[in-house]
């Protein structure tokens, strides 16, 4: 039954993303948490906010000069402490995003 293959998909995606304190979810990014896991410069393993990461590389408008940082910061999985960075590229979105 499809009732049954939903609470199992339910059941993966419980144990693929968690919420933190403040309401954020947390985990692989493929089930587009809020903090996406990711493994940071000197490998060291936490979560760049979802957020940060898409914007690397954009523009807000159209007369935007794009500048691209070398890293974004890695947080713990609440979110707010930040424990090293991530490392971005110029292989981001450099196209304007409306």
């Amino acid at each position: 039954s499809t009732q049954g293959y939903s609470s199992a998909a339910s059941d993966v995606y419980k144990r693929q993303v968690e919420t933190n304190s403040a309401g954020q979810t947390y985990g692989s990014g493929w089930l587009n948490p809020d903090l996406i896991e990711a493994i940071g410069v000197n490998g060291v393993h936490g979560y760049v906010l979802a957020d940060e990461l898409d914007a690397v590389g954009k523009k807000t408008s159209p007369d935007d000069e794009v500048s691209i940082p070398s890293t974004i910061p890695l947080y713990a999985e609440d979110g707010v402490t930040v424990i090293g960075a991530f490392k971005v590229g110029p292989s981001q979105s450099t196209e304007y995003s409306r």
